[in-house]
This record gives structure tokens, sequence and C-alpha cells, in this order.
């Protein structure tokens, strides 16, 4: 609700469907002991160490929490950083109240940002860079000298390019920093329907069940967000899809189709049966993020080489592997390279 802080979320709790009076509460007490600690957990403890410690049941931990820790870390709560999974809570949460807000986007991702930045850039399609050596003077890319890089790539491949150089530099400690990620999937199911079909709300969140392989977590109506009313595309969404990764993709399709069926049949709204699907495409990036786990040590922007910067949502944001992580590496390796337009 439109209040000021904290205001709009003492209401949302007090407002929030299927949780007893003793949950809305010990939803607070997370959020103040969070506070007491200056939101900053222990580095070694896991975010179901620091639900445990503060008292959240077995319900809130499966309807809010985990779903949550899977959105914003992708990784179960289980084995994810209470640190990072605080500072999610600490930005969202206070502040003003728009901190909490959440953005759905009306046009696919690529037009929203790499089509647009492509438009003020001069892009170099289908370059592959092998060669990067940086240098006090410049970075020398594929043999050609420029004043100064980033470089904006996952860590193994960042680990990759640089090997060689960081070596000769004795940045050993980088070097190894870059290869001891790991990672973690995220699957996407794409589905075009016969006819249109329409969700109460443009993303809604669905009940897995792994026992009968519906792994489905988030559900977004597409045509709707697009704000086309002529079609049915809907996208099934799995954060941390270590399940779905190694399976058979027919039958893990098939399953997250009867998935979304089942349980919109028996959503309260009373929606009419979803029409058949035209089309599906499963996409399943294995390395979608890396895995966001306690003690885990990230690079900074900075490199050996005042002309070379690191940028990625891996580098040490502070956040997750997530857009608001991207967003604040990249704007830091600006300021790596250019220190007095800090």
């Amino acid at each position: 609700p439109r209040l000021p802080a904290p205001l709009h979320m003492a209401a949302a709790i007090l407002r929030a469907r299927g949780l007893t009076w003793k949950d809305r509460l010990a939803t607070l007490r997370l959020m103040r002991g969070l506070k007491a600690m200056s939101w900053t957990p222990p580095r070694e403890w896991t975010v179901l160490h620091l639900l445990h410690y503060h008292a959240q049941s077995d319900t809130l931990i499966r309807q809010i929490w985990e779903p949550l820790c899977l959105a914003a870390l992708n990784t179960p709560a289980a084995t994810a950083s209470a640190a990072l999974f605080a500072r999610v809570l600490r930005d969202s949460l206070t502040g003003s109240r728009e901190n909490s807000d959440m953005l759905l986007p009306c046009t696919d991702l690529s037009a929203l940002w790499p089509d647009a930045a492509a438009r003020q850039v001069t892009m170099r399609y289908g370059n592959t860079v092998r060669q990067l050596r940086p240098s006090s003077e410049g970075v020398d890319i594929n043999q050609e000298r420029f004043d100064a890089a980033v470089l904006a790539v996952p860590p193994a491949f960042a680990a990759r390019l640089l090997d060689a150089p960081l070596r000769e530099a004795g940045a050993t400690g980088l070097l190894d920093a870059l290869k001891a990620f790991e990672y973690m999937p995220i699957a996407t199911l794409n589905l075009r329907l016969q006819d249109p079909w329409r969700l109460p709300e443009p993303m809604m969140m669905l009940r897995e069940e792994s026992a009968r392989d519906h792994y489905g977590q988030w559900l977004f109506d597409r045509a709707q967000l697009a704000g086309d009313t002529k079609a049915g595309e809907l996208a099934v969404v799995t954060s941390a899809a270590t399940g779905i990764a190694e399976r058979n993709r027919q039958q893990i399709t098939e399953a997250l189709i009867d998935q979304v069926a089942e349980q919109a049949a028996r959503h309260p709204a009373r929606l009419p049966a979803m029409p058949e699907v035209a089309a599906a495409e499963l996409f399943i990036e294995k390395r979608a993020t890396f895995a966001a786990v306690p003690g885990l040590t990230r690079p900074l922007n900075s490199t050996p080489w005042p002309t070379l910067a690191l940028a990625g949502d891996w580098t040490d944001t502070g956040y997750p592997g997530v857009l608001e992580g991207a967003v604040r590496s990249g704007l830091q390796a600006a300021r790596v390279l250019n220190p007095a337009a800090a």
C-alpha cells in the first residue's frame, strides 16, 4: 500500500492472506532482529540458520522466505548466504516506500536494456575476444590498442582471458577468486497457447512438488505484460533449477504444463481451463548466476592495471547476482577507470 515507510510493510503483513497472527508477528520479529544486528548476520550463517534463529515457522519459510530467497539469490535457503539475504531485505524494506516497489517490464528485456545501449555505442558483433593484454599504457585486445577497457564477462571467461597477465603480475589471488565461483541454473519454459488466457495477475507464484516434477516457481503472463489481448503466452520460471538441469526435457516440459493447468484450475478466481499448448520451448541456463553461499570472496572492480576494470553482478557489490548488483558494478568500474568522475 502507498503508505509511508515502515507503515507500508506493517500493513502488507497484516493484510497478507494465509498467515496466522503468530506468523505475522514472527515476520516483524525477524525484521526487528535483523535491525538489532545492524542488518549484518554472521558471515558464515545460511539463510535457513538466520530464519531458525529468529523462530520463523515452516509455513513462513515455505510461503515467504524460501521463495524470496530463491528469487533474489538463486540459491536455496539451506545453503544461501544470510548476509546477502539481509542486504536485500534492508535495501528493499527500509528507507523510502518506493524501495519496495516491484517493477515488471512491459517489453522484453533485450529491448529494455541491451538493444537500447547498442544504439548509443559502436558494436562489433561476432568479434570474439581471444587475446587481452593490459598494461599501464592501455589494453591490447586482439592486437588492437585501446586506452582502457571494462571486462564484463562471467568470471570463468575473465579467468581464461587474464590467466597469463595475472600470473605475470603476481596477482594469483585475483585469479583464484575468479576460478572459485560455483554456479546455479535457472530454467524457463516459454509457452504459446492456442487461445488467449489471462491470469489474475501478470506474475504469480506456483507451488512446487518435486516428487511429481512440478518444479515451477513463478508464472508470468507475458501477453498481459506486453498488453497483447489477442495472444496467450506464458513463462514458467524455476530458480536454482538443479532438479531440472539433468532431467529429460520432454518429461519436464509436460510436467510443468500439467503443474500450471492443475494449479490454475484450483485457483479461487475460478479461472477458465488453460487452453491447449501450441508451442513449448524449455531453456536451461546452467550458469545463470553464481551460487550465493556464505563466505564467498568476490573480486573488486579494480585490477593490477589502471587501464582495466572488471564488471559484473559477481563482483563485490554486496548484492547477490541480480540486476541491481550489475548496475552498481558497472558504475564502480567506470569510477575505477576515471577516478576524477567519482
